[in-house]
């Protein structure tokens, strides 16, 4: 029994790691694609499945919305990054990221995704020069790298965090510039939906809502713009506009076959202000806390920070209307604990934090 055992796990194994594939995920709810990837930029994807021989194919890079690595063809140092990467501890996957870059024995799809996750760790943790000395490094490692749009949008992102409006700017330029000159349509729309941010920065909500809506049912951009829209919407104290909005935002996204979090998150979120500020403050909570919950699945993200801060927040707007004692005090330990949830996941600079804690300095 021992000998046959000893041949069997062997064959088992081997079995289940030539079973393991890369994984290519579309935008447009084609079903997802098991393969090797050998080869990719930011035009084109080279994959290679088995149909009794290996068969080489291609797709377009902006049909891909993800490419996950198979494991089990990743180096040890990757997998430990990626492990690190998702439990929050950004240093320690920023270097073992950088070592995965210099392995000769890591294949491509490695080395430009541990590129790509060192800006987003830098990004994450809040170090925007950080954040723009990985994008400069991506580019110059591959400079027709697949995450090069990716690339772009966090350096306009990382010029936002620090209030550098003209390098935002230069930035934007830079991305529409070639997206026009390599005949590249859905990054040019990229960067016009992107320059609304720097409208937003500038409090001019009405020129960027003007952007956003050119974009709403746009295949590639059309997410982010409904984003926007959303935020200049509140902005603008448009309750009635934002209602439909969100409405219209959650009707369509219960029926679609390519989730977006995101975008959930905020049209929840949407929704629970309409509310909040029409005096509904169980239903917002309510519409708040959806947001919330869509962490488990998602992590973190600029709609689910909002989600927690304005659910908290609201909570101690029930906590100071209620007669009763308990549900008061109910309700104020629960924004106690939605704060404690916004700290640790989004530290002490959050946003939404000052506010919170006004709240439940008022509620006695």
């Amino acid at each position: 029994m021992r000998n046959v055992l000893g041949v069997l796990v062997p064959l088992v194994l081997a079995a289940a790691q030539a079973s393991a594939q890369d994984l290519i995920r579309y935008k447009d709810g084609t079903p997802d694609q098991e393969c090797e990837v050998v080869a990719l930029n930011y035009r084109q994807v080279d994959y290679e499945i088995t149909v009794g021989n290996k068969v080489r194919q291609q797709t377009d890079s902006k049909r891909v919305v993800e490419i996950i690595v198979d494991h089990n063809q990743s180096t040890f140092e990757f997998n430990q990054a990626t492990s690190a990467m998702d439990g929050g501890a950004w240093d320690d996957a920023i270097e073992k990221f950088e070592r995965v870059k210099r392995d000769p024995r890591a294949r491509d799809l490695l080395k430009q995704t541990a590129a790509i996750n060192i800006v987003r760790c830098q990004y994450a943790k809040e170090s925007v020069q950080g954040c723009l000395a990985a994008i400069q490094s991506l580019r110059q490692a591959k400079p027709d790298s697949f995450f090069y749009l990716e690339s772009a949008q966090y350096e306009i992102k990382a010029c936002l965090a620090k209030g550098d409006v003209g390098g935002a700017q230069a930035a934007v330029n830079a991305l529409q510039s070639k997206g026009n000159s390599e005949n590249l349509p859905d990054w040019v729309k990229a960067a016009d939906v992107l320059s609304g941010g720097l409208l937003e920065l500038q409090k001019k909500w009405r020129e960027a809502l003007t952007i956003y809506r050119k974009y709403q049912s746009d295949k590639d951009s059309g997410d982010d713009a409904k984003l926007g829209e959303l935020r200049c919407l509140k902005e603008t104290g448009d309750w009635a506009g934002l209602s439909v909005r969100s409405e219209a935002i959650l009707s369509e996204l219960r029926n679609r076959k390519v989730p977006n979090d995101r975008l959930s998150t905020a049209a929840y979120n949407a929704h629970g202000e309409v509310n909040l500020n029409g005096g509904k403050l169980k239903e917002a909570l309510l519409d708040f806390m959806q947001g919330v919950a869509v962490f488990s699945r998602s992590g973190a993200s600029r709609e689910h920070e909002a989600a927690l801060g304005r659910a908290g927040f609201t909570c101690t707007r029930i906590a100071l209307k209620e007669a009763d004692p308990a549900k008061k005090a109910l309700f104020k330990q629960r924004a106690a604990d939605l704060r404690a949830e916004l700290e640790g996941k989004y530290g002490r600079n959050s946003f939404y934090l000052n506010d919170l804690v006004r709240g439940i300095q008022e509620v006695k």
